[in-house]
């Protein structure tokens, strides 16, 4: 293929629904009350922070004269929302904690928690990315960033450049998802490919904070192009410092993990399109946990629900006191009170919400406008000239930021303790656990129902290739005997640990109680 040809390649998708089969998948997983209730469950979420974005994007509109909001496409926010919890698990994030845990650990040898750590933003990424419809890069982008990136046990103190690479096994890049000019094969997702392969060049470490790359040449012994950051840094007397173990990154290599990277440290959506599914995503999942626990407890257990009312309205007394104390406004505390007491409705408190929600322009750059199919790549920094950290591009105003986390802390606090809510994560962390060890146990069943696993697995290190073994279930069960023997074990079965969490992901709650059960 040419390159010519190559640049017309399938248009920028940019509106697309669900199939049937993803709707039927996120309708079998539960937000937080267990799944009797048909108002809560993965795609009636997605709905309403389709519904959610619409607002505030409506109301973006309204209250600003900016050219990035005329910009703004409603058609691909409804798509961003649509698809950003596809990659979500059974039974929450309860069940996203236990699968997090599951391919981190292995009877207490903790294999690899960078190459490992489930999140469901990543896998939804990576479904996208599988698609046979070049996805533009915003969704993608909207789609990773829309929560936590980095595993709860990711603990950078024991990092290391390799290590950090690791936290990109969501993206296997050497199978759909890369495109090689060198040997001109095309990918489907070239505007994701394109987007990777120069994003590192323009964006300052999140770690070590230094502004700008510097461009090395490479010598007779390194054939690759180095970006180094801080090869030449000093502290205030003039001594040299380290160098940050993040900023060394290999610019033309084939494989875009390396660019991926330093995006993934990247805190967030890097478009006004994506900042708008952050903040729907956080207004619905708060709004509607505390409207749909109240209403369930005041249908089926009024004398529990007085008990559980009068508790949070003592919280939200002590708290706010203490904001009239500092003379801040606690307007936001009264419609939470009358959300439980049903003086009001949820879409009630996600207007008030929406009209808290501010947009600073003052401080953005632009990065390649007329790049990555024209979609403009907007950056919020803390200080425009020094750019040392990144802010969210839309943020509750002031008062209402930080209350808004008070009561979310306060909320979950006392929801996610309820023993009905306990009890039901608790049976789905069983049933992910037996199902999850018992596949890791039989390597011949599992690989007998995704037959498309045995050729990816096995190319993983030409080491692995090369075992002289017939099966690639001979290989898993050698290489769990022979682990400390060498890396590419490891490796080998911390990506099959990897794909049973990923097959467990995408069952519902009552296929992954089916399997259970017959196990």
């Amino acid at each position: 293929m040419s390159k010519k040809i190559y640049n017309k390649t399938k248009s920028v998708c940019s509106n697309f629904d669900l199939p049937r089969i993803e709707k039927q998948l996120l309708e079998g997983k539960k937000v937080m009350l267990p799944l009797d209730k048909a108002f809560n469950n993965r795609h009636t979420h997605s709905l309403d922070v389709e519904y959610v974005a619409e607002k505030i994007f409506e109301n973006l509109k309204l209250k600003y004269n900016d050219e990035f909001v005329k910009s703004l496409s409603i058609s691909k926010i409804k798509t961003m929302a649509k698809w950003h919890d596809v990659g979500h698990c059974p039974y929450g994030h309860a069940g996203e904690e236990q699968l997090n845990s599951l391919i981190s650990e292995n009877k207490g040898f903790y294999l690899d928690s960078f190459y490992s750590g489930y999140k469901h933003n990543l896998l939804s990424a990576k479904i996208l990315l599988d698609l046979k419809i070049n996805v533009s890069w915003d969704i993608i982008d909207a789609v990773i960033k829309h929560s936590s990136v980095l595993p709860k046990n990711f603990n950078l103190t024991r990092a290391n450049h390799n290590n950090i690479l690791k936290l990109n096994y969501i993206f296997n890049c050497d199978r759909n998802n890369i495109v090689d000019l060198y040997n001109e094969k095309v990918a489907v997702n070239n505007s994701w490919y394109f987007f990777m392969k120069d994003f590192v060049c323009n964006f300052p470490c999140q770690i070590c904070n230094v502004p700008k790359y510097e461009f090395i040449v490479p010598n007779e012994t390194n054939s690759l192009k180095i970006i180094q950051i801080c090869d030449k840094l000093t502290d205030e007397y003039g001594k040299e410092k380290n160098k940050c173990k993040f900023c060394v990154i290999n610019k033309d290599c084939k494989n875009i993990k390396h660019n991926i990277t330093q995006y993934l440290l990247f805190p967030f959506p890097l478009t006004l399109g994506g900042e708008i599914l952050r903040v729907a995503d956080e207004i619905s999942a708060m709004v509607r946990d505390i409207e749909f626990y109240s209403k369930y407890l005041k249908d089926n257990y009024f004398n529990k629900y007085y008990i559980i009312k009068e508790k949070i309205l003592d919280i939200f007394n002590i708290l706010e006191s203490k904001f009239i104390g500092q003379s801040n406004n606690y307007e936001l505390i009264e419609y939470v009170k009358n959300l439980i007491s049903s003086k009001i409705t949820g879409d009630d408190l996600i207007n008030y919400l929406i009209s808290k929600i501010k947009y600073d322009n003052t401080t953005f750059e632009i990065i390649e406008n007329n790049k990555y199919n024209n979609i403009p790549l907007i950056v919020r920094w803390d200080n425009l000239q020094e750019k040392n950290f990144c802010k969210s591009l839309l943020e509750f105003e002031d008062e209402i930021n930080k209350l808004f986390d008070e009561i979310k802390k306060a909320i979950y606090g006392i929801i996610h303790n309820d023993k009905f809510i306990k009890d039901d994560n608790k049976d789905g962390e069983k049933y992910i656990s037996k199902v999850f060890e018992f596949y890791y146990n039989n390597p011949v069943k599992f690989l007998s129902i995704n037959e498309h696993l045995q050729e990816e697995l096995n190319l993983i290190t030409e080491t692995i290739q090369n075992m002289k073994l017939d099966s690639l279930v001979d290989k898993i069960i050698y290489a769990r005997t022979h682990i400390d023997e060498n890396i590419d074990y490891m490796k080998l079965l911390n990506s099959f640990r990897r794909e049973i969490a990923f097959f467990i992901a995408r069952l519902t709650e009552k296929e992954l109680k089916t399997i259970y059960d017959s196990l």
